[in-house]
């Protein structure tokens, strides 16, 4: 029995007398560390596009802010629609276009730190020869990305601008009360040239610096903060209420005022150093005169000169002024 077990082990054998034993072969599984860099590599390629994409994106939803256009996705449903419905209905797609412009910067800063950091771990995982060519490879791929973005916002933006110029503004409803400006052409508030070039009205001959007229446009009742408090002012006011008091409750209430003397801390200025220097240098200047305007809140620069031949002029002074034969204090 055993001879023949043999015998039919050498006739169905594969093997020939003369071919040598194949090694078994053992598929082993991908390491981590190459699992590791491929997920890498690819995230930090996955974020490079969508940076890529997504700065168009703001710069498409930026655009459409400045020219008052509003995307679709972004313009709400109005159903009302009488000429003040319309105009707040603008007014609320004009605020989701404002967070929507939010929160693709808040996404765009979320995004750059997933890259930096899938950068680190790529740079870290392989070789810089490597690390090199990936980084070449992801940024001719978020060019091509950035390019073809790029193009397809631009075309919306003027398909969509072209839209708006063939749209016209609807009248005002008959028999209704409500004021026909239903959208806002400009925006309600003024530029700050704008503002300074309305609230400072320079007649003299001296050229005002740009800081000039921004510390002139803050008003006459403009305050500036103390650099020290006001000791004479604090005592003036404090010692005659102090006077009621006994001599102890006064002596304290004397030392802890001037205890809180010692221990005030030194205010931050309101004002910038340059703007401190162009106040100094308009005190210095006595050739000319600066005012409050007679109607609004307007500051008028004069030539000294000039302010001093008008005020001749003036309905309040055409009389001379004549010394009083009565005390005008005393009542009649």
């Amino acid at each position: 029995m055993k001879k023949f077990d043999e015998i039919s082990r050498k006739q169905y054998s594969l093997q020939t007398p003369n071919q040598k034993e194949v090694p078994d072969v053992q598929v082993s599984s991908p390491e981590p560390v190459l699992i590791r860099e491929c997920s890498s590599s690819g995230e930090f390629e996955r974020c490079s596009i969508k940076r890529s994409k997504l700065i168009n994106n703001l710069a498409f939803l930026k655009r459409c802010h400045d020219t008052n256009i509003l995307p679709p996705g972004l313009r709400v449903r109005d159903p009302i629609r009488n000429t003040k419905s319309q105009g707040i209905v603008h007014q609320y797609s004009l605020a989701l276009l404002r967070h929507r412009i939010q929160a693709t910067r808040l996404t765009l800063a979320h995004l750059d730190r997933q890259l930096s950091t899938a950068q680190d771990h790529v740079a870290t995982a392989v070789s810089t020869e490597d690390f090199t060519k990936i980084k070449r490879m992801a940024e001719s791929v978020c060019r091509h990305v950035f390019g073809s973005t790029r193009c397809r916002q631009i075309k919306k933006f003027s398909r969509l601008s072209k839209n708006q110029s063939k749209s016209h503004i609807p009248s005002r409803t008959i028999g209704s009360s409500i004021s026909s400006c239903p959208y806002p052409t400009k925006p309600h508030l003024h530029s700050r040239t704008a503002f300074t070039r309305q609230t400072v009205v320079n007649l003299s001959h001296r050229h005002l610096s740009h800081t000039e007229s921004r510390v002139l446009a803050l008003g006459m009742k403009f305050t500036l903060v103390p650099r020290s408090p006001p000791i004479v002012d604090i005592i003036q006011s404090v010692e005659p209420a102090l006077r009621h008091l006994n001599k102890s409750a006064a002596d304290d209430a004397r030392l802890h005022i001037s205890q809180a003397l010692k221990n005030h801390k030194p205010v931050k200025p309101n004002i910038s150093k340059t703007e401190q220097q162009a106040i100094k240098s308009l005190l210095r200047d006595h050739s000319i005169h600066i005012l409050t305007a007679d109607k609004g809140n307007a500051t008028v620069v004069m030539d000294k000169a000039d302010y001093d031949c008008k005020v001749p002029t003036s309905p309040f002074t055409r009389t001379p002024y004549l010394p009083s034969k009565r005390d005008s204090m005393l009542s009649s």
